[in-house]
């Protein structure tokens, strides 16, 4: 009886803890926006993530040849490890009706000391 009592109190102790490890992931919050990137007057285009929880929002708005054209798609992310090198941050997103991708993720400041995302290369300061 008593080994029984201490196999369930270890389980218990395991389950706790990778509910405690798993809440802890990383999260992001707020509006996060890119610098309008291309060619001038003639091509450009900047994105906004909006992120809640484990939900995202990824508005990308283009400008070609002076005609604009909004996309909006909503689903979740999840940053975690890089499995082929563990010491670099991946964020994986999964958008509706789209296939989940990973790109590469990372924080840091720009040179201005704004806090700014690297997502797939490109950064991000958050909107206030």
């Amino acid at each position: 009886m008593k080994k029984t009592i201490k196999i369930l109190a270890v389980v218990m102790i395991i389950a706790m803890l990778s509910v405690v490890i798993v809440g802890c992931s990383k999260k992001l919050s707020g509006k996060w926006v890119s610098d309008p990137s291309g060619l001038g007057e003639v091509a450009s285009s900047k994105t906004v993530y909006e992120f809640s929880g484990k939900k995202v929002t990824m508005t990308v708005t283009s400008t070609f040849m002076g005609k604009d054209s909004t996309e909006t798609l909503e689903g979740t992310y999840e940053i975690m490890e890089d499995n082929d090198n563990p010491d670099k941050l991946v964020i994986a997103f999964e958008f509706e009706g789209k296939d989940r991708y990973t790109v590469s993720f990372s924080e840091g400041k720009n040179a201005d000391g704004d806090k700014i995302i690297t997502i797939g290369g490109v950064d991000f300061k958050q909107s206030k």
